[in-house]
């Protein structure tokens, strides 16, 4: 199942396919522009590590690491997940290169 799963730069999540709902066990409703993406995440591991996922996504266009969910039930699995950083306006390197 492929769970898509959309945050803005403050975790903040904008937007969710029907397999991260599915995944999850969250209705879009519920949780867009409400949860921040630190609700499936156990204990402090995506707040631990989220500026350095980002940094590499940052410099390499994308960072791909193994980590734990947690689901609405309460229940938990582990998961690969991609971050790719998303611009909805040029991005500053775009800005940069275009000079």
């Amino acid at each position: 199942m492929k769970s898509v799963i959309i945050c803005d730069m403050e975790g903040l999540i904008t937007n969710l396919n029907d397999g991260a709902s599915k995944m999850f066990g969250y209705a879009p409703e519920n949780i867009v522009g409400i949860k921040r993406v630190s609700l499936f995440s156990p204990g402090e591991i995506v707040l631990q590590n989220v500026l350095g996922w980002l940094k590499d996504a940052n410099q390499t266009g994308e960072h791909v690491t193994k980590t734990n969910f947690v689901r609405k039930d309460g229940s938990t699995l582990s998961a690969k997940i991609k971050i790719c950083l998303l611009y909805t306006s040029p991005s500053p390197r775009d800005a940069h290169e275009s000079r």
